[in-house]
């Protein structure tokens, strides 16, 4: 058994002072920290992507203590009125007495358990600098790599279709920037990538308006699932609690699988 205030210190000190204020200040409308505290005592701990109803369920099986996810709860009222998805949410948690975390900014950048570094490793992408004002990094092949290869070795790794477009002159891929999940760029950010001049860049999801954008500005474009592209944070984020809690607790990442 662990301390739910140790647990907490634990993760904290792991996560860094540094990262989890420039997370504040990066991240102004998800949370990443403890959103609701439960029982002292803790035993058992769930890490997941999201805090839906289905990995509460989940966690509710597994005699869970403490439920942490990249995905935060979205607390804040409309008008002061809860809706319907959120009541729900709150009240297994609340049920159960649970302490409740969400590390949505820290498990996309932290260079160990953070989704987009993880996501370069297994491409075998060498990570240069970060970009997309901090919430991904540019990196480069070894070698330059067809969009195709890209495309192919991308899909296997996430277990994900992956959306591909190609600019009217297609060329070898070398310097790539990767920002997981959610990430469809604005002007501003397509134009940061033109100035780090990149060749591809990958991400969870697409709008229609960046189809004809990436092709016209000349960067191939890979959009490979946000749920998919963001699994790899939450699960290293378990193994690496359960070496931190050591055998105080026992930690389990749950996965809830998501098509987007």
């Amino acid at each position: 058994m662990i301390h739910r205030d140790d647990l907490i210190s634990l993760i904290e000190n792991y996560f860094g002072k540094d990262l989890l204020q420039t997370a504040k200040q990066k991240d102004k409308y998800l949370a990443n920290g403890i959103q609701i505290l439960g029982k002292e005592k803790v035993e058992k701990i769930v890490v997941g992507v999201s805090a839906t109803v289905a990995l509460f369920e989940e966690a509710k099986k597994r005699h869970a203590d403490v439920v942490l996810t990249k995905h935060p709860m979205m607390i804040a009222p409309v008008n002061q009125i809860l809706d319907p998805s959120l009541q729900a949410r709150l009240r297994m948690v609340f049920a159960e007495n649970w302490t409740v975390g969400g590390y949505h900014y820290a498990l996309d950048v932290h260079p160990i358990v953070g989704n987009t570094p993880i996501l370069m490793e297994k491409l075998g992408i060498e990570r240069l600098q970060p970009f997309y004002d901090t919430w991904g990094y540019v990196g480069e092949f070894a070698k330059p790599t067809s969009a195709g290869e890209v495309a192919e070795f991308l899909e296997k790794i996430v277990n994900h279709p992956v959306m591909t477009i190609l600019p009217a002159k297609p060329r070898p891929i070398k310097r790539i920037g990767i920002v997981t999940g959610g990430a469809i760029p604005h002007i501003d950010q397509v134009m940061e990538m033109l100035e780090l001049r990149l060749d591809a860049y990958i991400t969870g999801e697409i709008a229609e308006w960046t189809t004809h954008l990436f092709q016209e500005v000349g960067i191939a474009y890979f959009a490979a699932g946000h749920h998919a592209t963001e699994v790899f944070g939450p699960q290293k984020f378990a193994e690496v609690l359960q070496e931190l809690v050591e055998k105080k607790a026992k930690v389990e990442f749950i996965h809830v699988w998501n098509e987007i």
